[in-house]
């Protein structure tokens, strides 16, 4: 393949869209500008990687964290999780950084570190779902949840940790079990975080 013909051959598509932008109503030929629109979208990001000298597998990297920590309302922490993980320590965060911002940052720091393809595998693993069966609230059902929080290992334990955040009722249900005292100022990690420090003592205990 010629990339002087295809240059060539794109700038001829360019002019004709310009001189007749405002014709073209035909369905089928709008279906096919739409699908070479999407590989043209994909040659730009290629271009974009091999500018920056990335490799194939650190564009891919690239291209999945930007669509899925983004996208995402806890972006922040699993941008930092996902660094933690891979890089060994978080990416430092700035008060001027936003979600792209630091995003970008883990990535520069996992490509430096030479973790790209660790940090893929991370990014591509499926998502976990929460075990924790909070569906009785008496004493005793609560207690044992909160033996099995002490169970699992980091990745279930952030998995857990996103549950509760998002569900304050399930939280406050099992921090008074658990005879966490709970101000006006307490914070869901705080809470959390003691919760699981409980849990893995009651783990403990129980399996000794």
């Amino acid at each position: 393949m010629s990339f002087l013909n295809l240059a060539a051959e794109l700038e001829e598509i360019a002019s004709f869209l310009k001189a007749n932008a405002q014709n073209l109503d035909d369905k089928k030929f709008i279906k096919e500008v739409e699908k070479f629109d999407k590989s043209l979208k994909r040659l730009a990001s290629a271009i974009e990687a091999l500018k920056e000298g990335l490799s194939p597998e650190a564009n891919e990297l690239k291209t999945l964290m930007g669509i899925s920590l983004r996208q995402d309302d806890d972006g922040f922490a699993k941008a930092a999780k996902l660094s933690l993980k891979v890089t060994g320590k978080k990416a430092s965060k700035s008060k001027t950084d936003t979600l792209s911002s630091y995003i970008s940052k883990v990535f520069k720091n996992i490509v430096a570190a030479g973790k790209v393809t660790q940090a893929l595998k991370a990014m591509k693993k499926a998502p976990q779902c929460s075990v924790l069966d909070l569906s009785k609230n008496d004493e005793l059902s609560l207690l044992e949840q909160i033996r099995k929080l002490g169970s699992l290992d980091e990745d279930q334990l952030d998995v857990e940790a996103g549950r509760l955040r998002k569900n304050p009722k399930e939280l406050r249900g099992l921090a008074a079990v658990a005879k966490i005292k709970i101000r006006e100022t307490s914070k869901p990690d705080s809470i959390i975080k003691k919760l699981i420090q409980i849990g893995k003592r009651y783990h403990e205990n129980t399996t000794a």
